[in-house]
């Protein structure tokens, strides 16, 4: 809305409507976690024909990245960057990923928001059943999807607009992000608690005890996978 009307006092003063423009060098900075704004979530039926679609596809690793998108609530480039060494156990036997900010070495690991998006990410039990432990391999170092990692995430996305404009779903708005969207509502509706939705998409917690004292809960595997199972994707094709 600050955009809109510094636009149009720019064009006021253009015009010589008026002597100075109070908005000029003003910026606007996006909070921390809003970036999802302007992306809607898929409903449940859109996710169906989606997961039908990638179940036709003959045997590509990049047929699994929108399913570990849907199931964890990452962003694109956390998942189709993933190591080898990424994926960890813990001594309950919880999968999750290693989700660290690495930027530089020789398999770098970037997240966007550096290191307040770290975080260990449960796998849903989907996950484990459709076999996404079996891609990691022990003792390799480079990435999972090595055919992607090193592509303009951009590219990606087409792929997937691709797909969704064959299935008459792409509008503006709509694209991988909405994968991410889609599971913060399928948190909500299982009635999972704010502060762990919040560890498990790296949003920023509330909490000062969270952000300044301790690891906090994202460092809580075994704690959040106790909701995140909660979610039910039996649905899923």
């Amino acid at each position: 809305r600050l955009i809109i009307i510094g636009n149009l006092f720019r064009i006021a003063k253009q015009f010589a409507l008026l002597d100075q423009n109070v908005f000029e060098g003003m910026r606007i900075t996006i909070p921390k976690g809003a970036e999802a704004e302007g992306y809607r979530p898929f409903t449940k039926e859109e996710l169906v024909d989606i997961f039908k679609d990638l179940n036709k596809m003959r045997f590509n690793e990049r047929r699994f990245i929108p399913l570990m998108l849907l199931c964890t609530g990452s962003r694109v480039a956390d998942i189709s960057m993933l190591r080898h060494t990424d994926l960890k156990q813990t001594s309950k036997g919880i999968y999750y990923f290693d989700m660290r900010h690495e930027p530089i070495g020789k398999y770098p690991h970037p997240l966007k928001g550096g290191k307040s998006d770290e975080r260990h990410e449960p796998l849903h039990p989907v996950l484990i059943e459709r076999g996404i432990p079996s891609l990691f391999k022990k003792g390799n170092e480079g990435y999972i999807f090595e055919n992607e990692c090193n592509r303009k995430s951009d590219l990606l996305s087409g792929w997937f607009k691709r797909i969704l404009d064959r299935l008459e779903i792409y509008e503006k708005g709509v694209g991988m992000h909405s994968l991410r969207g889609s599971f913060i509502d399928m948190m909500r509706n299982a009635r999972i608690p704010e502060d762990a939705r919040r560890a498990m998409t790296a949003h920023s917690s509330k909490d000062v005890q969270d952000r300044n004292y301790g690891e906090g809960l994202p460092f809580m595997p075994d704690i959040l996978y106790k909701e995140i199972k909660k979610i039910d994707f039996s649905w899923l094709p």
